[in-house]
């Protein structure tokens, strides 16, 4: 595995530049189906982390991908940016804010965005 502190990180307001200006961004929500069709960043889509592996392996490593996940203290983005890192993906970003960040900072979301943990304080 990759030193974690390598990984590049992308805020909220980069990632939205790069929604807007990079049509052949993916972003890839790494959450159970529960929560992604409950709320998620538009245009994104939905491989759980536990299926990562089987689902992106055979896809071309250059491509602009972006992973998240719920909330900054949820560590699947983390472990699906490393495991793609090791698989030889290149261009490569984690969005740690996760769905909660954008969801709170009012940015465009899909789903009704009704499970509580979007709804309370940050800590």
């Amino acid at each position: 595995m990759q030193d974690i502190t390598k990984i590049n990180l992308i805020s909220a307001e980069m990632l939205r530049q790069q929604i807007d200006n990079n049509p052949d961004l993916i972003m890839i929500n790494v959450l159970s189906e529960k929560y992604y069709n409950d709320c998620h960043i538009k245009g994104s889509i939905h491989i759980a982390f536990e299926n990562l592996l089987e689902k992106v392996s055979s896809w071309d490593k250059d491509k602009d991908i972006v992973v998240y996940c719920a909330t900054s203290t949820c560590d699947r983005s983390k472990k699906a940016y490393q495991l793609m890192q090791d698989l030889g993906f290149v261009n490569l970003s984690e969005y740690a804010g996760g769905i909660k960040e954008w969801f709170i900072k009012g940015y465009e979301t899909s789903g009704s965005c009704a499970l509580p943990y979007l709804h309370e304080p940050a800590n």
